[in-house]
Formats: C-alpha cells, structure tokens, sequence
C-alpha cells in the first residue's frame, strides 16, 4: 500500500470520528442524569478524537516535507540531465521528466492531504470545547398556550412549540418560502401521473420513542387525518385532495389525489410526521416527533420545555435548552424581556417597537384581516351594492398609521402576499372616499335595516382597536351597524363549532352579515382563496361563476395557465366584493442582543434556527 493510499484511509477515519462524535448520544435521555452521562461521554470521545487528529494533521506536515524533498530532488536530476544533454538520450530525459511531475503531483495531493488533515483536527478541537461548555439555554415569552400538543392541529400556540420537535416531508426556504427542500424526504415528490405522486424517503430516521420513521409513518400521519372521526384534525381541508398513500416498500410512499392537485407539494408542508402506533390519546399531552428537539414537560397555563435531540439525524442547533413561558399580557411578556427573564417574546403590537432591545419582523405579514359579508340573504343580500360603499368607507391608511403605528400594509385586494402563487399585481384597493361611500348608500333602497357585526378582540393582533374603527368607518357612510365584540371563544363557536345543517348548496353557519376574520395563507397559494368562496365553513359568499373559476384553476397542472387564471380569479373577486381585505400587519417580535433568528414567514419559533452569542 502506497504512502498517498495510507494517509487517505487514514485521514477517512479521522472524518469518520468526527461525524460519530457529532451524531453520538445514549440510547435513552428521559432523564437528566442520563443526558449527563452521555455528555460526559461525548465530551471524552471528542477530546481523545481531537488529540487523534492532531497527530494526524502532524504526519500529514511531515508527509507534506517529505513529498517536498522527493519533488527537490527530481527537480536537481532533471535540471543536471539537461545541462548534459550530450550523455542523455531522449528516452531518459523523457523518463526524469515523467518522475519530476509525479513528484509534483504527490507534494500537491500530500499538501491537499495536509490542509484537510489540518482542518479536520481544528473541527475536533472546537467539537471537543463544545462539549466542555455548559448547555446553552433559551427562554421564549408567547401569549398563548397549546390546547394540545397533536401536531395535526392548526392551533398557533401550538404550532410555535411543537414545530420544534415534528418535522415535514418537505419544507419551505428559510429565505424564501416559494422554495420547497427535501426534509424527511430524500427528495422533492415526482408526479408519475395526473392524480400519483411519488415520495422517497431518507433512512436511518427514528422518532423520539425510538420508532422507526419510514413508510408505514408516512401512510398513517396522512390517513389520520383524512379518516380518523375521533381525531377531528382542522388540518382536513388543507389535505382533503388527498385520497390515499400506498407504501410501495419501507422507504418509497404514493400519494394518490382524487384529480389534478397542483398543490401537492405545499400539502405535504402541512402534514408534520407521527409514528405510525401514534394515536389521539397519546399525542394530546405528549409529543413524539423526529425533530431537532424533544418535549420534556408541559405545564398548563405557566411552561412548556423541551431539550436537544442528541439523536437527531439532521444538523445540531446551537441552543440545548428551550423553555417557552406563557404570559398573556404582552405588556408582562416586554417586562420580562427587559429584565433578562427571556431571551425573546413573540406575537408583541406596534405599541412594543421601541420597548425591545432588538426587533425580529417580516418584511410581509402571513395574517390578513379581511371582512366576510354574506351575500345570499340579509341587508347586503338585498342591497349589494351597500359592498362596493363599506369598501370605499374603510379609512385603511388611518388604521394603519394610528392603529397599527406603521407595521401594517395594504392588502391590494388580496388576502395573502405578493410572494404567493397566483397574486396579481395589477389590482389595487379601492380608494378611501367617504362621500362616495355615503352617496353609494343613499342612492340605494336601503332602509335603515340592522346589519350584524360580529368581531374577536383577543385573537388576532389589535382586532379590537381595528373591529371597532371599522364599525365607526361603516355607521359614518350611514349604514346601520349593529356591531358585537365578542369573546374568542363565543366568537368561534357562533360562527365555526356549533351550529344547524345549513341548506342545501347553502355555506356554513355565517350568522353574521359581517364578519371580521383572519386569513392566513400556509399554502402559499392562490386557491387558499377557495376556502372562503361557495359551500364551505369558511364562507359567506356564494357566486356561481366564482366557484367554477376556482375549481378549473385548482385542476390545472401549467404553471403558467394556472398563474393567469388565478390573476382572472383575483381581479372578479376584487370588483365584487366577494371578501373583503382590510390590511395586513406585521409580526412583531422582541429578543435581547445577544440573540440571532431570521423569522419565518409562518410566524413560528423554531429554535433551531436561533442562535445564543
């Protein structure tokens, strides 16, 4: 075996420690003396592995010196051969030359060898103080808590915890969401036909509890939620295109939609993996994921905590320790910022800006607010056009400047970004004309008759202040605002949860004539729109035309026919009336200095994307 061939297996070795000392954990963390043990362990394996490969980095050097004095001394024997041509055939000039440029080549590979050598026993030195310093911990203020800790629920306090601990098949960009990445998956999904697609899967990986990730997982985190009755998941309609996932073997899935789903992709976003044994009961107090972190304790209405995954598959985050405290007033969550009791607090208003030693905002906010206005029976059924005034009535500029204090936009019309598919930049708002507003509404039949106002103050940012500015906006155009600010709860239940079998092609409950919503956009697609148009719950508009638009957009499979006929979709919407958008604001958050994080556009609190200084 050559000297080159030894040191390249030996320098393989070397690499392959340090990917052991940074994969390496215990069998079982549930405790802390046993996260300590493994520590230590970590620690000792890290230092003798470093001591390893600085002596490997120090042969390197004197193979490097040595390949140098074998390259010198061809230089010399070649040079004299020239200088004595006379004595020197062609045939032995030819072969010193050949031996000077091997010698060459091995002073290259070995220096090659040298830097590698050299950089690998840096990495082990910072792994080895790595594992010497203390566990670095993270404290992160929310106002709300889980109600459960499923992951197939789309509650937001949820979600800001548990997407710490559950992963996805594929994922969206950091920078740009628009991107989707493998994660579970070893790659993007393929489409074998209108209505398959296919999913491979990465191996190796296991959940929490130490149950494999494959296939079976795959099948089961999809079926629940499609067919499980006890589970109920809100996540259905983010997935209901879905009709079935066939395991083809332990790590390739198919996924079958019921038609042409464009939309594929973004689906799987939705769906975090559970092990295939998990059930409702098991997952509403306890969590069981393949992620960066595992949940540790959950203390309803004051903690939850969580600790890092020695085990886990992916890149180790930086932060060890995550402790999330729940203090509802935001006032209370800035307090504890400023005195050093947390390193972060999410979901904080305008009023905060100035209050936080450094902010974390979006350049785009995810939350829409916009007003449903039902359309097939009540005042706006009778006088339509009482629509097109309440837009013109709305002081959108006033609600962002003094409501929102600058961290707020205008929708466009939309009720999602500019960066989502099928957002047509060439609608804007209507204008703010409070007189147009008031003849628009005298010129009509209108009588004077209630029209029903229904809001939420808690759940969405400052929807009281704003609830209350648009019922102000509307009775000054001179329509008669019966407005009701309601408790979330009361709120979600009239108008959501319970609530008669509506008739037939008729939407779901909407008792309200108005409604104040929130709309936020996961998808990142234009057919989110179609949530809130036709029979569904979300819905108050009902629009025959509109429908139909919508189901031919979300069946066509090129991008770019698909892209004009969302602009199509976009543009009717707007000139109806259909929804109304009122702004969009920003999510803002406050961290202290020493804190690092590139929020994303989800408005969720991964840690593993934050880092301590």
């Amino acid at each position: 075996m050559s000297k080159k061939t030894n040191f390249v297996l030996k320098l393989m070795a070397a690499l392959f420690a340090l990917t052991l000392i940074a994969s390496a954990c215990g069998d079982d963390d549930d405790s802390a003396s046993e996260d300590a043990a493994v520590l230590a362990d970590n620690l000792a394996a890290a230092q003798q592995d470093a001591a390893a490969a600085q002596q490997r980095a120090d042969a390197a050097a004197a193979e490097v010196a040595e390949a140098e004095r074998e390259a010198a001394q061809a230089q010399a024997a070649l040079e004299e051969a020239m200088s004595n041509t006379e004595s020197m055939d062609d045939e032995a000039i030819a072969a010193l030359e050949e031996q000077l440029a091997a010698a060459q080549a091995a002073e290259a590979a070995a220096e090659t060898a040298a830097a590698e050598a050299a950089e690998a026993a840096a990495q082990a030195s910072a792994e080895a103080a790595a594992a010497a310093e203390a566990p670095v911990s993270i404290t992160i203020a929310a106002a709300n808590q889980p109600n459960k800790l499923d992951p197939h629920f789309q509650d937001g306090a949820m979600r800001r915890t548990m997407e710490n601990v559950y992963e996805r098949l594929v994922e969206r960009d950091l920078r740009n969401p628009a991107i989707f990445v493998p994660r579970l998956a070893a790659s993007l999904p393929l489409r074998l036909d209108d209505t398959t697609w296919e999913l491979k899967l990465r191996r190796g990986i296991t959940f929490h509890s130490g149950e494999p990730f494959n296939a079976a997982s795959v099948k089961h985190s999809f079926e629940r939620i499609l067919f499980d009755t006890e589970l109920g998941s809100d996540l259905l309609e983010q997935v209901e295109t879905i009709t079935g996932v066939d395991i083809i073997d332990d790590y390739t899935v198919q996924i079958n939609t019921a038609g042409p789903d464009p939309v594929l992709p973004a689906r799987l976003y939705m769906v975090q993996m559970v092990p295939a044994n998990a059930t409702f009961a098991g997952l509403s107090n306890d969590a069981d994921g393949t992620g960066p972190y595992r949940f540790v304790e959950w203390i309803a209405g004051d903690s939850l905590s969580l600790t890092r995954n020695l085990d886990y598959w992916g890149s180790p985050p930086q932060i060890d320790e995550v402790k999330f405290v729940f203090l509802p007033d935001e006032q209370s969550r800035v307090s504890a910022l400023q005195a050093g009791d947390v390193h972060l607090a999410v979901g904080l208003s305008s009023d905060s800006v100035n209050d936080v030693p450094k902010l974390f905002v979006r350049d785009e906010g995810i939350e829409y607010p916009y007003l449903r206005m039902k359309n097939y029976e009540g005042p706006l059924a009778d006088y339509p056009e009482l629509k097109v005034a309440i837009a013109h009535a709305l002081n959108v500029d006033d609600y962002i400047q003094f409501i929102y204090e600058g961290q707020a936009s205008r929708p466009n019309c939309h009720i999602f970004g500019s960066g989502v598919f099928g957002h047509n930049p060439e609608i804007t708002d209507r204008p703010y004309d409070p007189e147009m507003a008031q003849q628009i509404v005298a010129d009509s039949d209108y009588q004077g008759e209630a029209i029903t106002f229904w809001a939420n103050g808690t759940r969405w940012t400052k929807f009281d202040e704003l609830s209350e500015a648009i019922a102000a906006d509307m009775m000054a155009a001179g329509l008669n605002i019966d407005f009701e600010l309601q408790p979330w709860e009361v709120w979600l239940d009239q108008e959501f949860l319970t609530y008669p079998d509506p008739e037939p092609g008729q939407p779901g409950p909407t008792r309200g004539d108005i409604f104040l919503s929130s709309s936020s956009n996961e998808l990142q697609d234009g057919s989110r729109l179609g949530s809130y148009i036709g029979n569904t719950i979300l819905s108050s508009y009902l629009d025959d035309t509109l429908e139909g638009m919508l189901a031919d957009a979300a069946g066509e499979l090129n991008p770019r026919d698909r892209e004009d006929m969302y602009h199509e979709i976009m543009e009717y919407t707007c000139d109806n009336v259909a929804i109304l958008p009122v702004l969009t604001y920003l999510s803002v958050n406050g961290g202290t200095d020493d804190l690092s994080w590139i929020p994303r556009y989800d408005d969720t609190a991964r840690v593993e994307d934050m880092t301590l200084s």
